[in-house]
């Protein structure tokens, strides 16, 4: 294990520093997990912790307790992950059971327990990387045991806290105020739909182009081309959308397609190192195709599913799962690629409409929101091909569907911007909690006192309230050991009754007993 976790020179520590090892400045405390008939939801025990995963900014939240603990640890003890992951670390707010996830470090000679919390988590990356193991990654006792830490003067750590507790509860609210960010923009993305679709994001448009052809002739078009194209019967419109522009037409997505199908469901036998892309379910969770993990598959040439193959301009819809009605538009040109049994291709009658009808179909308030509603089964929910067909569609005319498109992409745009700006924030808010606190503990966010006492006395009463400790214990345990020496001496002392004579010169004695009525 590297003794090095923080870049400071140890050779020319502040005024009244010493680095020693963990063990000198606190006691301690393996967690051990009890017996799982031990657990409850009810609050009989102490709140138990098994790992990092009931851990808040500060305090763990209990969410078990354990009637008969077999390790504990008590008010602000540092509790720090040593498996899977190695080094989060919390602040115990109360006596609580510990499980083998975690360990208790309990700080001596009133060093602020929030002082060591903060080191800690200063040196969270370093000690992440210490962790063995093939299956999950833990330290042991004795490489926490071996970590190095970096002890000013007393009154010096209480500044420093004082001073981190103040700077990163700063730096808290800058977070907390950052991270509103995406909620925003995904609000403002669909705000954006919702108006492009309705025909509010382009009614200037429409005044300023009032002899535009009407979308009924576009269909009518479209129907002709489908019908020398399409291998299956027209699913007519159902339902006529009311609240939709002058010139726009209700039509579905069966209406616009030549086809609308899925993989096959015996693909999965013929996943492959390599050979042709294998678009599933997750690679359009976001709305887009994103093939950072490829999968790839290679069919014989008898098995059915080539009608999958996706081509340009093609709707890719999430049928099945958590994700259903996700949605992402083939914008490239892409090498020979398949969709799986999950996800549904929609192939379009043109290509000059496909960008339209893609922001329909993302849109949570009007095509999403359909297929949402159609989705059958509470567990995993699903879509049909003839929920897809169905799906009901707001058509405008083609020039205006082309100024949608534009309009929406410049919107898009300035909203991913501003992503871009929040992310490189992001990354700047977490690098300064680490920069502020590696300062900390280079000795230069506070001023040093040359009136301080060094650490090197606190050490040393340290050492000798443990000495006291341990001499008091001694003590403690002294009374019962005489008491037991004074036992087992005492037993070979012992004589028969002084007026007996030895037991084998007595002759047996005839007593005589009244007897009674």
């Amino acid at each position: 294990m590297s003794n090095m976790p923080i870049n400071i020179d140890t050779r020319n520590l502040p005024s009244g520093w010493i680095q020693v090892k963990l063990p000198v400045v606190a006691d301690l405390v393996m967690g051990q997990s009890p017996p799982s008939s031990t657990y409850n939801r009810q609050g009989n025990g102490l709140p138990f912790f098994q790992g990092k995963t009931e851990f808040g900014k500060v305090f763990p939240s209990p969410v078990k307790y354990c009637s008969i603990p077999n390790k504990v640890a008590e008010c602000n003890d540092i509790l720090i992950s040593v498996r899977a992951p190695v080094g989060p670390t919390n602040l115990c707010k109360e006596r609580s059971a510990i499980g083998r996830g975690l360990a208790a470090i309990r700080p001596s000679g009133n060093i602020p327990s929030l002082y060591l919390l903060f080191y800690l988590r200063s040196i969270e990356e370093w000690l992440s990387k210490q962790g063995t193991g093939s299956t999950f990654t833990a330290i042991s006792k004795s490489d926490i045991e071996d970590i190095n830490i970096l002890i000013p003067p007393l009154n010096e750590q209480r500044r420093i806290v004082a001073k981190l507790e103040k700077l990163l509860a700063k730096v808290d609210t800058c977070k907390e105020r950052l991270d509103k960010i995406p909620g925003i923009l995904k609000r403002f993305r669909q705000s954006v739909l919702s108006a492009a679709c309705s025909g509010r994001l382009t009614a200037d448009w429409r005044e300023n182009n009032p002899d535009v052809e009407p979308a009924e002739e576009l269909l009518k078009r479209i129907q002709e081309k489908r019908l020398s194209n399409s291998k299956h019967p027209l699913l007519p419109s159902t339902e006529s959308l009311s609240e939709m522009p002058k010139n726009w037409c209700s039509v579905t997505l069966d209406q616009l397609s030549i086809l609308v199908t899925s993989g096959s469901r015996g693909w999965a036998q013929y996943y492959a190192e390599k050979g042709a892309i294998f678009i599933r379910a997750q690679d359009i969770n976001t709305d887009h195709l994103k093939l950072e993990e490829v999968a790839y598959v290679n069919l014989p040439e008898d098995v059915e599913g080539t009608r999958s193959r996706v081509k340009l301009g093609d709707l890719l819809i999430t049928a099945t799962g958590a994700n259903v009605a996700k949605t992402a538009l083939v914008d490239r040109e892409l090498p020979e690629a398949y969709v799986s049994q999950h996800v549904a291709l929609v192939r379009l009658v043109s290509l000059e409409y496909c960008q339209f009808i893609y922001l329909w179909v993302i849109s949570y308030s009007h095509g999403r929101s359909q297929l949402l509603d159609s989705a059958y089964g509470a567990g995993k929910p699903g879509l049909n091909l003839d929920n897809i067909r169905e799906l009901v569609i707001a058509l405008p005319p083609l020039p205006e569907q082309q100024e949608i498109v534009n309009r929406v992409q410049t919107l898009f745009k300035t909203a991913d911007q501003i992503e871009q700006r929040y992310q490189k924030a992001r990354t700047y808010i977490d690098q300064l909690t680490q920069s502020i606190l590696a300062k900390a503990f280079r000795g230069e966010l506070v001023p040093q006192d040359p009136n301080d006492e060094p650490a090197s006395v606190l050490l040393e009463r340290i050492r000798a309230e443990r000495e006291n400790r341990e001499n008091v214990a001694k003590t403690a345990k002294k009374p019962a050991a005489n008491k037991k020496q004074r036992s087992k001496k005492a037993q070979p002392q012992l004589e028969p009754t002084p007026q007996l004579e030895p037991t084998p010169q007595l002759e047996p004695i005839q007593l005589e007993l009244p007897l009674f009525d």
